[in-house]
C-alpha cells in the first residue's frame, strides 16, 4: 500500500486525477443511482423540454461570460489572474439580468417565433441558471489554477445530491418539466456556493479598475474569436435537440436526451476529470517553455484503451440495458445509443485535449473549426431529418461526428510544441 502512495504522490497528474476524479465518480454514482425513479416519474416528454431548456442555457452561457475564463490559466501573475475572474462574473451579471428584461418584457413572443417547443414560464429560469453557472464557471478556473482539486471535487458531489434531491422532490409533486430545471438551478448554485466559500474566499488579491479594463482589452481575443466559435461549437452540440423537435417529438427528443445523458457519464467521470487536470499540467508546462506534444499523444491513448471497452459492451447490450435500468418504454433510447456510441467514442478520446488551442491561443484557429462544424451539423441534420427517419438522421450525425474528431485531433497535435 506504502508503494500505492508513493507510485501516486510522486507523479502529480495521476494524483490530481485520482482526486478528482474520485469526486466525480461519487457524484456519478448518485446519478446513476437516481436515474431509474426519474424516468418512472418524468416522461420522455418531461424530458425532451428539459432537453430544449438545456440546449437554450448552453447557447446562451458562452456569450454571457464572453470565455473570459479560459484565460485564468494562461496568465502569469495572479493579479492579472484574479482580475479576469471578476471580469467573468461582472459580465455574468450583466449579461443575465439583460436576458431577466428582455423575457419579461417578450417571452411569449421569443417562443413563437423561434417555434421553441417549451411552456413560455420556463424561460423566466433562464437569467438565473446562466447567471450560477457563470459564477460556477470562473470559480471552477480559478480554482484550477491553484490545484484545488479537493475543493473541485467535493463541489461535484454537492451539486450531484443537490440535483438528486431537488429532481426526485419536484417529480414526487408532479411538477414535470419544471422540476428538472428547477433541480438544475439548485445543483449548480449549491456547486458554487461551496466552491466560493471554500476556495476562492481564501484567494485574496486586490486589483484595481486598471487592471481590469487592461485584461478585458489583452484578451479580447475571447469574447471576438473564441466566444463565437464556442457557440457554433455549442449548436453543433445542442443541434439534434433543436432540430429533432422540430421535425419529430417532444418524446423523441426525450429518449434522445437520455441516450446523451448516459453516454455522457464517461465523459464527465473520466473525460471531464483528465481535462481539468491535463489543463493544469500542460498550462504549467507552457508557462515553463517545455514541450506537452508527448503528454497529448499518451493521454489520447490512454483514453481510447479506456474507452473501448464500454464502447464495445454498449453497442452490443444498449438496448436491453435501458429497458432493464430505465423502464421498458426507454428501450428505444438504447438503439439510439448503440448507433450514438461510436461518435461518443471519438469525443471521449479526443475532447479532453481540446484545452491546447486556449494555452498555446490559438482562438482564431479553433474558431473557424468549430464554425465549420456548427454549419456542417446543421445542414447534415437538416437534410438527413427531412427525408428520413429518425434512426438514419442519428446514423448521419455519427458518421460526421467522427469525422470532425479525426480532423479535430489533427489540429491539436499541428498546434502543439
Amino acid at each position: 500500500m506504502n508503494k500505492v502512495k508513493e507510485f501516486i504522490q510522486s507523479r502529480e497528474f495521476v494524483k490530481y486525477f485520482l482526486m478528482f476524479f474520485s469526486g466525480t465518480l461519487l457524484a456519478q454514482i448518485v446519478t446513476i443511482a437516481i436515474s431509474p425513479i426519474l424516468t418512472r416519474i418524468y416522461t420522455p416528454e418531461d424530458f425532451g423540454i428539459y432537453g430544449v431548456y438545456l440546449s437554450i442555457v448552453s447557447l446562451l452561457i458562452v456569450f454571457a461570460t464572453g470565455r473570459y475564463e479560459f484565460a485564468i490559466n494562461s496568465v502569469k501573475t495572479e493579479e492579472d489572474a484574479v482580475s479576469i475572474y471578476k471580469i467573468v462574473n461582472y459580465l455574468t451579471v450583466f449579461v443575465s439580468g439583460f436576458l431577466l428584461i428582455v423575457i419579461l418584457m417578450s417571452g411569449e413572443t421569443i417562443v413563437r417565433l423561434l417555434n421553441l417547443q417549451i411552456d413560455p414560464r420556463l424561460l423566466i429560469f433562464v437569467p438565473f441558471t446562466i447567471l450560477v453557472l457563470g459564477f460556477l464557471q470562473s470559480s471552477t478556473y480559478y480554482l484550477n489554477r491553484h490545484k484545488k482539486f479537493e475543493v473541485l471535487s467535493k463541489s461535484k458531489i454537492y451539486q450531484s445530491i443537490a440535483n438528486a434531491v431537488s429532481s426526485l422532490s419536484a417529480g414526487f409533486m408532479s411538477f414535470g418539466a419544471l422540476g428538472l430545471v428547477l433541480a438544475n438551478v439548485v445543483s449548480v448554485f449549491s456547486s458554487q456556493l461551496y466552491q466560493r466559500l471554500r476556495g476562492v474566499r481564501s484567494l485574496k488579491v486586490e486589483t484595481t479598475r486598471e487592471q481590469l479594463i487592461a485584461n478585458l482589452k489583452k484578451h479580447k481575443d475571447y469574447p471576438l474569436y473564441n466566444a463565437p466559435s464556442a457557440f457554433f461549437d455549442t449548436l453543433a452540440l445542442q443541434a439534434p435537440v433543436l432540430i429533432l423537435v422540430r421535425f419529430f417529438s417532444e418524446s423523441i427528443v426525450g429518449f434522445y436526451s437520455l441516450t446523451v445523458r448516459v453516454l455522457g457519464l464517461p465523459l464527465t467521470l473520466i473525460s471531464t476529470s483528465i481535462s481539468q487536470v491535463f489543463l493544469s499540467q500542460v498550462s504549467e508546462l507552457n508557462r515553463e517553455g517545455k514541450s506537452y506534444r508527448g503528454v497529448i499523444v499518451k493521454v489520447a491513448k490512454y483514453l481510447a484503451l479506456i474507452g473501448i471497452f464500454p464502447l464495445l459492451g454498449l453497442m452490443l447490450l444498449a438496448p436491453s440495458l435501458f429497458s432493464l435500468v430505465f423502464g421498458s418504454e426507454w428501450r428505444l433510447a438504447g438503439e439510439y445509443a448503440q448507433i450514438l456510441m461510436i461518435g461518443y467514442y471519438f469525443k471521449f478520446v479526443i475532447s479532453p485535449l481540446s484545452m491546447v488551442f486556449f494555452i498555446n491561443q490559438k482562438i482564431r484557429l479553433l474558431s473557424v473549426i468549430q464554425t465549420i462544424r456548427a454549419f456542417s451539423t446543421v445542414l447534415t441534420l437538416l437534410v438527413l431529418s427531412s427525408y428520413f427517419e429518425v434512426q438514419t438522421v442519428l446514423i448521419g450525425y455519427t458518421i460526421h461526428e467522427c469525422l470532425f474528431y479525426v480532423v479535430y485531433f489533427y489540429n491539436i497535435l499541428r498546434t502543439s510544441n
